[in-house]
């Protein structure tokens, strides 16, 4: 299936191969992509983004009172071996759960990223033309 309304592929796709000039340029498949996890504690912790951030493998720490979210590579074990870092250093979770990427989300990544050329919001993004 091929197409740019990313939104009508939604319900139907798994798996994402973005094609630049006859080049495939990125590949997106649920298996080891980088997905957003969103944690929250059950009450305000100052240490929480100190303890995110001596994880190794995630990107950027985005905290605010209680809660938090990361990017982690989209596999079992990574997922479980944060949870296991953040129960280990004494933070009480209530709530640790894998935001949905929509294809949009993804494709937006690819152009973020320079892998390829494009428009977001109507400014040009990203690497070659």
């Amino acid at each position: 299936m091929s197409s740019h309304i990313l939104a009508e592929l939604e319900d139907y796709c798994t798996d994402m191969i973005i094609i630049q000039d006859g080049r495939v340029v990125d590949v997106g498949t649920p298996e080891g992509r980088p997905v957003s996890v969103e944690i929250e504690l059950a009450g305000p912790d100052p240490r929480l983004v100190e303890v995110l951030e001596a994880f190794a493998g995630i990107g950027p720490v985005v905290a605010y009172d209680r809660t938090a979210r990361v990017d982690i590579v989209a596999t079992n074990d990574a997922r479980a071996q944060l949870l296991r870092h953040l129960v280990g250093a004494g933070l009480e979770v209530v709530r640790f759960a894998e935001r949905e990427e929509r294809l949009q989300d993804t494709y937006h990544r690819a152009v973020a990223q320079g892998k390829i050329g494009g428009k977001i919001d109507g400014k040009a993004e990203g690497g070659r033309r």
